[in-house]
């Protein structure tokens, strides 16, 4: 990519922004070298990586590659034979266990970050080395006495050999015949050895090796003969410390270095993941994102675009102003006019900036939704530079950036003009702009303008592919609000900055005397148009809070309606279980108190059961035990119920089974009826009238029984039934069963709240035709079902 226009753009200052947050030299050099690919696949990996990174700090905000260092020049010292020294094995040691921790948590989230995981499951758990490498190391290099079982041997035989030197010359100076010898009662080394100090006059007195004689010449240090063979064994198990020392040093650099491979590729990559880290922590300080990138394929023809949403200039930090534009639907070249100072030189930088950062897999601080194409190349004509070497004047300057643009730009390309033709006569600079807006439009570039020129606004608006847009002044304050506005052009408004700069007024007002009339007259009109264009946002703005406001009025007052018919959904519910309970509840009482009639020969029982069956029918006949009865399908219609009367033809509800009234029970209202072989006591609830009375013959009872329609199923679904209903629909389905000769049957009444459920159980433990009952087994239905033996 042009490196001319991305020093203009401030590349590098961005890049160094993101640099700061890595961890370590290597990936922050690396961030420093990142160059925009022009490649889509490459930039999306780019991106897609940076994504992850983000997203891996919001699942292990703590994440950090930890202490990792650039290894690799020790590990390759050690590959070629050279023996390392002991901090040098504390470093890599430390580096290897990050390579390892850094792993180990990107394995733990690695289901949400595939990308990062692809990377970091390269990586080697070598902690066993480092294990080993530290291994009887302090932290600040010094060899302990467990590096080795030998060198803890020796380190123990030399401390007793110098204990035992330092004790024979202690007591040889505390002898009375050396008091007037030396000079101190103190033992001191020379050169390895350890000696005594003894007065130069008396030197010939002790018998030994001189190693040194002090400054002042007074003193000689001997080593006396006594002790000469205690310093030579002292000073051999000195040797072989170092010895010792030395072989554990080279026997682990030999293990670092068969490594090599490895290791290298490790510090690799972690600089990939510490780079794609980094950026993740500077899009979280800037309130980054990754932009969406345009496919050009799915455009099928209709030419690269842009769509920039609150993109702010990534230099400026969060405080600057967010500007939205779109480029390349409908035209590709854009002419941003407006105030001087109002900022378009920061539009013009901010939007190719962002696009160089995009293609370098960089986030950058823009909204959801933005979307980028991939250019070949970004190219800027921006700034101002002379060079009086060269002789170049700034018109020269420009033109020279123009010729290297125009000879290079192509339809994939992002051209970004600022001022162009200026710095020139302004017929002729007008010209020349208005030339390379048709060129770069003819050649298929996208194209930002800044310009000042009424000509080359003029231009835009007539001429297709192009578009004007303006930066804000906010004629009140007379100070440029940095708002980019599409469709129109902007006003200059030199003359007023020059008087908000400090130009005395009666020189701004000479000023504005002197400019032509025509275009006083655009000025003032162009004036207009922005007041009152601000004057319908600021309208439109107010609308849409208003808007907003009565929508949320709108879904608040839905929401509340529904919660309020939910609980009158409920509340009926409940009401009506509540009712069919105490209906069901009513029905058993009256089964009780008639079976206790039954019973009983006791007149005052008597009296008191036929008193409590009439407080059960008054209450079952009150409005507030009504509940509708369900409707019957699919069998024939009842006659009307004028009275059953013994020798009627009856239907039992829920069956085709017919059977002949035998007797009628007014006081219960209970029928026997006579089915074939079988009498049964019925509520009147439970049977239809089908016939009127049949002739019979004195003293027996005349059944007329119809062939059944069907066979009685052998399972009774009660799911959706209400609770009143489900009491008849049991009574009526077990005479039929017992009819039909049933033997086991299931009553399916589903989970639920388990009120239907409790009804069944409840009346099963008090019907006559039930033997016994039980909840189905797990491949029967479990507890949503009750298997009966009739």
């Amino acid at each position: 990519m042009d490196e001319k226009s991305l020093e203009l753009l401030e590349f590098q200052a961005a890049k160094n922004r993101v640099a700061r947050f890595a961890s370590f030299e290597l990936s922050r050099q690396a961030l420093l070298d990142l160059k925009p690919l022009t490649n889509r696949r490459r930039v999306q990996q780019r991106l897609d990586e940076s994504a992850e990174a983000r997203r891996l700090l919001s699942l292990s905000p703590g994440f950090s590659t930890g202490h990792t260092d650039d290894i690799r020049p020790i590990v390759k010292l050690a590959a070629q034979g050279l023996v390392l020294r002991a901090e040098d094995l504390v470093a890599v040691a430390r580096t290897l266990e990050s390579v390892a921790a850094t792993r180990q948590q990107i394995e733990e989230v690695c289901e949400q970050v595939p990308l990062l995981w692809s990377t970091a499951e390269t990586l080697s758990d070598l902690r066993p080395l480092a294990r080993d490498l530290t291994t009887g190391i302090g932290l600040s290099g010094e060899i302990l006495d467990s590096a080795s079982a030998e060198l803890g041997r020796i380190r123990r035989r030399l401390i007793s050999a110098r204990d035992e030197l330092v004790s024979h010359l202690e007591s040889l100076l505390s002898s009375s015949e050396m008091h007037e010898l030396v000079t101190d009662h103190v033992v001191t080394q020379r050169e390895g050895r350890y000696v005594i100090p003894v007065r130069v006059e008396h030197r010939r007195a002790i018998q030994g090796i001189v190693h040194d004689v002090s400054n002042s010449g007074a003193t000689v240090f001997i080593e006396p003969w006594s002790t000469v063979e205690h310093g030579n064994t002292l000073r051999e198990l000195e040797l072989a410390e170092r010895d010792e020392i030395q072989r554990i040093l080279a026997d682990r650099s030999q293990a670092l270095g068969r490594q090599k491979v490895l290791i290298d590729r490790d510090v690799t990559t972690i600089i990939e993941i510490d780079i794609a880290i980094a950026k993740a922590r500077y899009a979280k300080e800037e309130r980054a994102i990754e932009p969406i990138l345009l496919d050009e394929r799915s455009r099928k023809g209709q030419g690269t675009r842009l769509d920039l949403r609150q993109a702010r200039h990534p230099l400026l930090g969060p405080g600057a102003v967010p500007l939205s534009l779109k480029l390349g639907d409908g035209f590709r070249v854009l002419v941003v006019t407006g105030p001087n100072t109002g900022g378009k030189t920061v539009l013009l930088k901010t939007v190719g900036l962002l696009a160089a950062m995009t293609q370098a897999g960089l986030p950058v601080p823009v909204a959801e939704g933005t979307v980028l194409p991939v250019f070949d190349q970004v190219f800027a004509d921006i700034g101002d530079e002379q060079s009086i070497e060269q002789t170049l004047s700034t018109f020269s300057w420009h033109i020279g950036n123009i010729v290297r643009i125009v000879s290079n730009a192509t339809d994939r390309s992002l051209v970004l003009l600022d001022e162009p033709g200026s710095a020139t006569d302004p017929a002729e600079g007008s010209a020349l702009a208005r030339a390379l807006l048709q060129h770069f439009l003819q050649c298929g570039a996208l194209t930002l303008a800044a310009t000042h020129y009424t000509d080359v606004k003029v231009y835009a608006h007539a001429t297709s592919g192009l578009r004007n847009a303006s930066l804000e002044f906010d004629p009140v304050t007379r100070q440029p609000t940095y708002r980019l506005q599409m469709g129109f052009p902007g006003v200059s408004n030199a003359l007023a900055t020059a008087e908000r700069l400090g130009l005395p007024e009666d020189l701004v007002d000479t000023a504005r005397r002197m400019m032509p009339e025509a275009e006083r007259e655009l000025s003032d009109l162009l004036h207009d148009l922005e007041t009152e264009q601000q004057a319908v946002e600021a309208l439109k703005t107010s609308l849409a809070d208003e808007i907003a406001v009565v929508e949320n009025l709108r879904n608040s007052l839905e929401a509340e309606l529904a919660r309020l018919q939910q609980e009158d959904r409920q509340a009926a519910r409940e009401a009506r279980d509540t009712v069919a309970r105490e209906a069901a509840a009513l029905h058993r009482q009256m089964r009780e108190v008639a079976s206790e009639l039954k019973r009983t020969r006791n007149k005052e029982q008597l009296e008191r059961a036929r008193a409590t069956l009439g407080v059960v029918q008054t209450k079952l006949r009150s409005e507030e035990m009504e509940v509708p009865a369900p409707p019957t399908e699919d069998q024939p219609p009842a006659i009307p119920d004028d009275g059953i009367r013994p020798g009627d033809i009856i239907r039992i509800r829920g069956t085709s089974t017919e059977a002949a009234v035998v007797s009628v029970s007014e006081k219960t209202f209970q029928v026997e009826v006579e089915c074939g072989s079988v009498r049964l006591w019925l509520g009147v609830d439970s049977v239809d009238k089908i016939a009127g009375t049949t002739k019979r013959d004195e003293g027996t009872v005349s059944v007329k029984l119809r062939k059944l329609d069907r066979e009685v199923s052998p399972e009774l679904d009660l799911r959706g039934k209400r609770a009143d209903e489900i009491e008849p629909a049991l009574d009526s389905y077990f005479n039929a069963a017992a009819v039909a000769h049933l033997q086991t049957v299931r009553i399916i009444h589903g989970f639920g709240t388990g009120t239907v459920r409790n009804i069944v159980r409840e009346y099963l433990t008090t019907h006559r035709l039930v033997r016994s009952f039980r909840p189905g087994e797990k491949d029967e239905g479990g507890d949503g079902v009750t298997i009966i033996e009739l």
